[in-house]
């Protein structure tokens, strides 16, 4: 029997943890729910780990739930399950791991750039990001790439509030495959599209009376100062673009440079590099 990502979690996620003195009762269902999972049998699990949560509140309970909801494509009660697991977790790595979670219900909805936003978030959370994560990220990067940008994503991951309820500290932000010349500030005729799309969407309503924030990033070859230089200057170029295809923009754009500092992967391959050098929009 082929095990899935959810299955090995209940087969490793065995600790019960507690605030409340006396939950004996809960934990006996914990265990029941996590003997389910074991054995794929997600409706026994989600009435047993239902039963755990409504005597105790704990993390694992509410995390697994979340799992097991999923296994059975409930995504709703899922997304409800994760979120609940939020506000039990006691580190931060358990709240990087729920809005991982998050951020993969919303990617089997067949969203990308609002998980993405928060799967990256839950990256850099996390002290040392499980495998999942990465392989999520990877995968929402190259649909981000493969597809065209429109208006609706850039509102949607710009006003994304699911990120807030996981991190309040985190920006709602979007990455754009804006492909450049070879060391140079101009692009290529194939972006002049997004362009046109970021101008537009950014005089949304929703967004217009928000700060935004251009940054550019490069990959890690060449020099530590010229990449630091070439992403500015990039991202100057972008402001100047939309600006110029929407002039309401003038005044509200923020440009910042971030060099080869922030790289969304660590790999020192090809299709590491491509998708560390970006243009990024934050809104504050």
């Amino acid at each position: 029997m082929k095990k899935t990502a959810y299955l090995i979690a209940f087969c490793t996620t065995i600790s019960f943890n507690a605030n409340a003195t006396d939950c004996s009762v809960a934990k006996k269902e914990y265990e029941k729910g996590l003997e389910a999972g074991k054995a794929q049998d997600w409706n026994a699990a989600t009435q047993a780990l239902s039963k755990s949560t409504q005597e105790c509140n704990t993390f694992n309970a509410w995390y697994l739930l979340g799992q097991a909801y999923t296994e059975l494509h409930n995504y709703n009660d899922a997304l409800s399950a994760f979120e609940d697991s939020r506000q039990y977790a006691k580190t931060t790595n358990e709240r990087a791991l729920a809005m991982g979670r998050y951020a993969q219900i919303q990617a089997n909805l067949g969203e990308v750039n609002r998980p993405l936003t928060m799967v990256h978030e839950a990256r850099k959370m996390h002290s040392n990001p499980p495998k999942w994560m990465t392989m999520l990220a990877m995968s929402l990067d190259e649909k981000r790439i493969e597809q065209p940008l429109t208006i609706a994503q850039v509102t949607r991951a710009l006003t994304n509030k699911s990120i807030k309820i996981f991190n309040s500290n985190a920006k709602p932000n979007i990455n754009v495959n804006i492909n450049f010349k070879s060391n140079s500030t101009e692009i290529v005729e194939s972006s002049y599209q997004a362009l046109d799309v970021l101008a537009e969407a950014l005089a949304d309503r929703a967004i217009s009376s928000k700060q935004v924030t251009i940054v550019g990033h490069s990959d890690q070859r060449g020099a530590e100062g010229y990449n630091m230089d070439l992403s500015v200057k990039r991202a100057k170029y972008i402001e100047k673009e939309l600006i110029s295809r929407n002039p309401v923009l003038q005044g509200k754009l923020l440009v910042l440079g971030k060099g080869e500092g922030n790289p969304l992967y660590e790999g020192n391959d090809e299709n590491s590099f491509k998708f560390n050098r970006r243009i990024e929009l934050q809104v504050d």
